[in-house]
């Protein structure tokens, strides 16, 4: 396990969230919309590394093309180090 003061590349990444909390009547501005989003968005990076880690969950084969010197890459799915989603949704060719 991990103890408290750990600085494993795991744990480097924790961060304390605070969800923003709302009341009846309140006028929300962009500022606490902006709150809400950043919060939402933390944490699904928290949960993609910490639970499935980095990497291609599925597609993004690479492929040389047979007919020049273009590499293709398939559509997929992937996780970058950050957390962040890596959607390829069709094929793509480079030179």
């Amino acid at each position: 396990g991990h103890g408290a003061g750990c600085t494993c590349p795991a744990c480097a990444t924790l961060a304390t969230f605070v969800r923003p909390r709302f009341f009846a009547g309140q006028l929300l501005t962009d500022t606490e919309l902006r709150l809400l989003e950043q919060y939402a968005v933390d944490k699904h990076r928290l949960h993609n590394l910490h639970l499935h880690g980095w990497g291609v969950v599925c597609g993004l084969q690479v492929l040389c093309d047979d007919c020049g010197n273009d590499v293709k890459v398939e559509s997929g799915y992937a996780i970058d180090p950050c957390g962040n989603d890596v959607i390829v949704p069709a094929t793509t060719k480079s030179l």
